[in-house]
């Protein structure tokens, strides 16, 4: 044996990758193949010096005084095999690990940590390859053979060594690159063994990697409310980008972080720097470094922000992911919204198994409970307990722990009767217990002021604009400031409106804990009289703009805030209550169900109106004003309607809207209840009443001085005069009315007498000219929106079909009518009215004929049947045919 290096010396193991199943294939061949590579290997070792300690079958160990004398060797030796021709065509492959140090002498060899290393550097590189340490490319990166090249494989973790190794590879022209990765134990990483697998986040983990690896993002802050599972992501995303990364990745727990030097103490001590884990020595430590690092939860370090920065400058190779529920502000941030999961689009079980929340559920279910399926009969349960969660990972994980006990029926119940659900899981953070646990730790987090503010944002059961919040939080700053504080911790979400001024809202879960919180602080009465007091005044500014050029914009506001007035209605008019509300709570609630009233009967909430008008009247009692006398008003319009036997009381209640009215001076609401009792009247065949009702009531709207009773005054008394065979006054009185709604800019009412006219038109005689007149409706008519008068455009081309001979399609309409006035809530008289014609067409088709018909009318959306009933008309006209058959 040539003599041994002493001091620093480079050692070289190899042998053939696969060597016990290259011996199977080859049999007695194998021996060649033996041969063959011994005398290869020991010819480059000989011709760079290397020093043969050992050999054992197919693996050598050699050393060599030089770093470069070893690389050289390996190179020629992987070439060399590369260009033998081997038995049977199996490639015979050889994998080396080389790494420098200074082992022991001992006798005639050497011994220590270091020859370890290099053997355990050897034992998980691929075939055809040769990996070497850090160590060994520090001292061969500028002694390379021309067209060798140094891979950096980054710090893998070796079996039996307590620190990870830096790893390279040196490859040169011919040989393979595109090689496995090595063998290791794995890249260095700290990243927490998820229990369960990830549901419904595929493309957020696909966008979140396509950021870091294709756009060169280096910051990504996962933001969004708590329990949607930002670490959770956070964790996958970094499982999936650490094969790329040499240096691997790291997990920092900073939940319990409260200060910047305690952000810095954890990455030290997640890097192992040692007993000095200031900032200088974590940026030493990371400086060179391409890894990925994870900082979960950092909504409670005000100073995250700025130790962000600085690992961003001091590390120019580290990617980071940030999980927070709201933004860190740092240059270069990427804000990545974790929104909850995907809710069913309603409760059938098919749109259930699609719903990513609904996954989730079952998948933790049938964690607590084997034989837990999805079924018919509990999708709707479990779809509702989903939406009642918001979709929220965290809360549906912890409701569906309950299923080992709990039905879904038996868990939504519990659900509706107390939204908190806990878990006794030791495995999780103490904040994520319970839903109210996470809730808790943002809303703790939050200044004093800022936490009345939050919670006072309950009072809203949806999305409220800036003017509505301020005036209901009474915010002690600048509501702009404020909001934009809890959009930055999630506890508030922005909703970007088509007119483009933003809205803001909570999730339910968040609000309930708002509101649980507003209560226990005594202060859920004032707030909610606050919330009643803006809305009534809402709409008591806004509902008068109906009759109005501003309609459009006027009936978008007030369903906007729909669910606003009936939160406010239920608290001030209190239906759960068999007494009577406070009375300043009731004069609230008696004045926004005044003040709706023509919004509920014309945009499709009738049966939401009759319901509150009648808890108003319940309320008012022996109340004297002109509001309660609009109730009686509103109330008795609606009984008028609603049948035959309710007539002798709607009798009553619109005389006594007329008499609390004249008491109380109030000329509006005199002449709409003389129209209204002008029209009872005419329905029981009195028409000198009838007739001196509706002078009285046209009368009094000159008196004062309303355009908008003027017109409906000559809008309805029209009806009793074409009845009494006038027909040319008649039409002069609608042409009257329809000019002074076009001077208001009321469109709705414009086509509604224009309508009447069509009618008037039709009962002349005269269908044809009649449908011509309709058709000219339509493209208006759908655009304004209103269902009521969309309904009533469908009913009336039914009448002119029937009376053209068209009986199938009148038929069609004439249920597709129907189908729309019960689905807005008109009362079933008024949609009754129109049995016995129904009756007349199928004695005149046949029950076949007429069943397919009505069964294609019930089919129809009311936009469908108005586009019907136009090309139906047209095709009639001879104009086309609208299914396509001329």
């Amino acid at each position: 044996m040539a003599e041994l290096p002493t001091g620093t010396v480079t050692m070289l193991f190899s042998d053939i990758a696969g060597s016990t199943r290259l011996l199977g294939r080859l049999g007695a061949q194998y021996a060649d193949v033996l041969t063959a590579q011994r005398f290869i290997l020991r010819s480059a070792w000989q011709v760079w010096d290397g020093v043969e300690m050992g050999t054992e079958g197919d693996s050598f160990f050699v050393v060599f005084s030089v770093a470069s004398d070893a690389i050289n060797a390996a190179l020629q030796a992987q070439r060399e095999l590369l260009q033998i021709e081997w038995p049977a065509g199996e490639p015979v492959t050889v994998r080396m690990g080389v790494h420098t140090g200074e082992p022991t002498r001992h006798e005639d060899g050497y011994i220590g940590m270091d020859v370890h290393r290099a053997a355990r550097v050897a034992a998980i590189a691929n075939g055809g390859q040769i990996v070497l340490t850090d160590t060994t490319a520090g001292l061969v990166r500028t002694h390379l053979p021309e067209n060798a090249q140094l891979e950096d494989l980054g710090r893998h973790r070796l079996k039996d060594l307590s620190t990870p190794e830096h790893l390279f590879q040196v490859t040169v022209d011919g040989m393979q690159r595109d090689l496995p990765p090595v063998r290791s134990l794995g890249t260095v990483s700290s990243l927490p063994k998820p229990r369960t697998r990830l549901i419904g986040r595929d493309q957020d983990v696909d966008d979140l990697i396509r950021m870091f690896t294709d756009s060169g993002v280096r910051l990504v802050t996962l933001t969004g409310p708590g329990g949607t599972g930002k670490t959770r992501l956070s964790i996958s995303v970094a499982a999936k980008l650490a094969s790329s990364l040499p240096d691997g990745v790291y997990f920092v727990p900073l939940a319990s972080a409260t200060t910047s030097d305690a952000m810095w103490t954890t990455l030290g001590d997640l890097l192992g720097v040692g007993e000095d884990r200031s900032p200088s020595q974590v940026l030493g430590a990371l400086e060179h470094l391409r890894c990925l690092v994870v900082l979960d939860n950092l909504e409670q370090l005000h100073s995250a922000g700025g130790v962000v920065e600085e690992l961003l400058v001091g590390a120019p190779q580290l990617a980071i992911v940030a999980t927070s529920r709201g933004p860190l502000h740092v240059a270069g941030e990427h804000t990545f919204e974790v929104a909850p999961l995907m809710l069913p689009r309603d409760h059938t079980v098919e749109a259930a198994r699609d719903a990513t929340a609904v996954q989730l559920f079952c998948n933790h279910a049938k964690m607590a409970r084997a034989d837990f399926e999805l079924t018919d009969e509990n999708a709707s349960d479990i779809a509702t307990i989903c939406r009642r969660l918001d979709g929220l990972p965290l809360a549906i994980e912890l409701a569906a722990a309950r299923s080992r006990l709990l039905s879904p029926a038996a868990l939504l119940h519990r659900l509706s009767s107390s939204w908190e659900t806990t878990s006794k899981d030791v495995d999780r953070p103490q904040r994520q217990r319970s839903l109210r646990d996470t809730i808790a730790w943002s809303h703790n987090l939050l200044e004093p002021r800022l936490q009345i503010f939050f919670r006072r944002l309950g009072a809203f059961p949806g999305p409220a604009d800036l003017d509505a919040i301020e005036a209901v939080t009474e915010t002690a700053g600048d509501v702009l400031d404020d909001i934009s504080a809890l959009t930055d911790v999630a506890l508030v979400r922005i909703i970007d409106t088509p007119a483009g001024e933003p809205r803001f809202t909570l999730l339910q879960t968040v609000r309930d804990f708002a509101l649980d919180v507003m209560r226990r602080a005594g202060d859920l009465e004032d707030t909610q009289r606050r919330h009643a007091e803006h809305y009534v005044a809402l709409a008591e500014r806004t509902a008068p703009l109906l009759a109005t050029a501003q309609q459009l914009e006027a009936a978008d506001r007030l369903e906007l805030e729909h669910t606003n007035f009936q939160t406010a209605l239920s608290w001030s008019l209190r239906p759960e209550m068999s007494t009577a509300p406070p009375p300043d709570a009731a004069d609230l609630g008696i004045r926004l169900c005044a003040a709706l009233w023509w919004f509920w009967a014309s945009q499709g909430h009738v049966a939401a109106g009759q319901r509150w008008f009648a808890r108003a009247a319940e309320v008012a009692g022996d109340r004297d004003s002109s509001a309660v006398a609009r109730i009686w008003l509103g109330l008795g319009i609606w009984t008028t309607w609603d049948s035959d036997a309710g007539q002798y009381s709607a009798n009553q209640l619109l005389e006594q809207s007329l008499e609390m009215a004249r008491r109380w001076g109030d000329a509006r609401t005199m002449s709409e209840a003389a129209l209204t009792l002008a029209q009872w009247h005419e329905e029981v065949e009195r028409y000198d009443q009838a007739r001196d009702f509706y002078e009285r009531g046209l009368a009094w709207a000159n008196e004062a001085g309303d355009d908008v009773c003027r017109a409906s005054a000559l809008h309805h008394y029209a009806w009793l005069v074409f009845e009494s065979g006038d027909h040319d006054r008649a039409v002069a009185m609608v042409t009257q009315a329809q000019d002074i709604s076009a001077r208001l800019g009321d469109e709705r009412d414009v086509l509604t007498r224009r309508r009447q006219l069509v009618d008037m038109t039709l009962q002349s005689g005269d269908a044809e000219r009649a449908r011509d007149m309709l058709l000219e409706l339509v493209p208006d008519v759908l655009r304004v929106r209103q269902p009521a008068l969309s309904i009533m455009v469908v009913g009336t081309f039914a009448d002119i079909f029937l009376a053209l001979g068209e009986t199938p399609l009148g038929v069609e309409l004439l249920t597709a009518r129907n189908r729309h006035h019960f689905s807005i809530g008109w009362p079933e008289a008024v949609v009754r009215q129109f049995d016995g014609v129904l009756a007349e067409a199928r004695a005149a088709i046949g029950d076949a004929a007429f069943e397919a018909a009505a069964a294609r009318g019930a089919a129809l959306d009311l936009p469908d049947a108005l586009t019907l009933a136009a090309r139906s008309a047209r095709t009639h006209a001879g104009e086309f045919d609208p299914r396509g058959e001329a």
